[in-house]
């Protein structure tokens, strides 16, 4: 299954919705509220490319989940703040960070493994999968 189906299919299969907060976090991050099946999250999103301007479902879902990849990939606080760039020294990046630590796994108990579906490579770039991805805007 391509990318593009993968996403397509978790956002239909876990009722997946998900719609901009008007919050303060961090410097060009995006707030969302995003539902899973019955349960809400509040998500910071790190959005780098602007992507959530887009308004594509399926990229919308790649950037939470790539925003929750980083969470698990980094081996502590302070290694997720380097990661995303964010002041470790700010109470709210680490009632955030612990935040984080209980909902990741309550997610995954749900859709299963964190998976963006997307490489790192290609999201970057813009090449393959992403591409076609974000040239949906385009298209629709």
């Amino acid at each position: 299954m391509d990318s593009i189906k993968a996403l397509s299919s978790l956002l239909k299969q876990f009722n997946i919705s998900f719609s901009e907060v008007d919050e303060s976090f961090c410097h060009g991050w995006k707030s969302m509220s995003v539902k899973i099946e019955n349960e809400i999250y509040l998500l910071h999103l790190d959005d780098e490319y602007q992507d959530l301007e887009n308004e594509i479902p399926e990229l919308t879902l790649c950037v939470i989940l790539r925003n929750l990849e980083e969470f698990k990939d980094s081996s502590d606080y302070v290694n997720w703040c380097k990661s995303t760039g964010i002041d470790q020294d700010n109470p709210q990046t680490k009632n955030y960070f612990q935040y984080l630590s209980t909902v990741v796994p309550k997610i995954e108990l749900i859709i299963g493994e964190i998976d963006s579906c997307i490489s790192n490579y290609d999201f970057t770039l813009n090449a393959g999968e992403a591409q076609k991805l974000r040239q949906k805007s385009i298209n629709n």
